[in-house]
């Protein structure tokens, strides 16, 4: 019997929750990756640099920052601005085809334990 793998490409999103008064503004955010060379477009929601792509959403209410994946991983970017900007939790999770958080992968840690996880990735490469 031959099984065959379709390959299936994960969409992954991280959300970044502060603590009200450490929110950055909106306007502070894009700038931020406007001084790393990305151009955002406000009608789509999405921050640009060449052929990358990363969707972002402002949540100003809720005190809470939401990147989402597309067409690549996501940028060093995007964890450069998160070890910059410090919050309370950072969330992570893929999408599913629907374009729904796909809960059974989410995954939530404290900031301090999510910049542990992620400078030991950085100290293995």
């Amino acid at each position: 019997m031959l099984i065959t793998q379709e390959m299936v490409t994960l969409t992954e999103c991280i959300t970044i929750d502060y603590d009200e008064k450490q929110m950055p503004k909106g306007k502070e955010i894009i700038a931020w990756f406007t001084e790393q060379g990305w151009s955002y477009d406000s009608d789509s929601g999405i921050l640009m640099q060449g052929t990358d792509k990363v969707y972002i959403n402002i949540y100003k209410q809720i005190s809470a920052i939401y990147f989402r994946e597309s067409n690549v991983e996501f940028p060093d970017d995007v964890f450069a601005f998160i070890l910059t900007h410090p919050g309370s939790s950072v969330s992570l999770a893929t999408i599913k085809d629907n374009d729904y958080v796909d809960m059974d992968t989410a995954q939530d840690f404290t900031y301090a334990k999510f910049v542990k996880l992620l400078n030991a990735d950085l100290e293995e490469e």
